[in-house]
This record gives C-alpha cells, structure tokens and sequence, in this order.
C-alpha cells in the first residue's frame, strides 16, 4: 500500500480537470497544511469553500470558475489572490488578508468598485487590477 505525505506538499496545481467544488470531506485537502501555492484555476468552482486548513498559503489562484462571491478566505498570510474570469459582482469579505500585496479582480462583473470590503485596510496592497 503507498501512502502519501501531504502535509509536506508546498505547491499543487489543478488546471482545467473539471473541479466543480471544494469538498468539504476530502481529506487531501485537509492534510496539505504546509501548502504554499495553490492554483485551481480554469475549472468550474463556484463557491469558494472548505480552504481553512490552508493557513500557510501565500499565493492562490481561483482565475477563470464561475464564482460569484468573495467568501471563506481566511489566510493570514496569503500575499497573491487572483479571481481574474469569474462572476464576481462586489469587493467584499477581504479584511483578513492583511498581507495580501496583489489582488487580481479583473474581467468579473464589478459594476461599483469600492473597496469598502476590506480592501482599503490592507496595508500592503500594492497591485489591484480591476480592468
């Protein structure tokens, strides 16, 4: 029987393999607590869930899936976000991420871009794209 060490895994990247979810029951997931970049970009997410474990990540890319809310992400460390191609309608939920220096929010349904969601406390923004 092999048996997988996840928990040492530091980047993983699910491009285009048809996610539709992040399942609250897999239990890789859940273990990948020392991940450091994610890209789950190109799939059919549309809710963004089930990502706790995930407290060391610095970069996390949810680019082109059809999510409709910036919800459930709460990684202190997280410095990269990008939600580029989605459905997204508002800025919001984004006051936990304190050191996030690039925010990627460009080609979504952005219709008023104020940053009353948190943006404007996050110090070390340096780059947000919203064209």
């Amino acid at each position: 029987m092999m048996t997988h060490d996840y928990a040492s895994l530091k980047e993983l990247s699910l491009i285009n393999v048809g996610l539709t979810l992040l399942n609250e029951k897999n239990t890789i997931l859940r273990q990948m607590t020392n991940i450091k970049r994610l890209n789950l970009s190109h799939n059919s997410i549309s809710v963004i869930q089930h990502l706790d474990s995930l407290k060391q990540i610095i970069e996390l890319d949810l680019s082109f899936n059809r999510i409709e809310k910036i919800q459930n992400i709460n990684m202190p460390l997280l410095t990269i976000l990008d939600l580029k191609g989605n459905q997204i309608k508002r800025i919001e939920n984004l006051k936990t991420l304190k050191k996030l220096e690039r925010l990627n929010l460009s080609k979504n349904k952005i219709t008023e871009p104020s940053l009353q969601g948190g943006a404007a406390q996050m110090l070390e923004l340096t780059e947000l794209t919203l064209s």
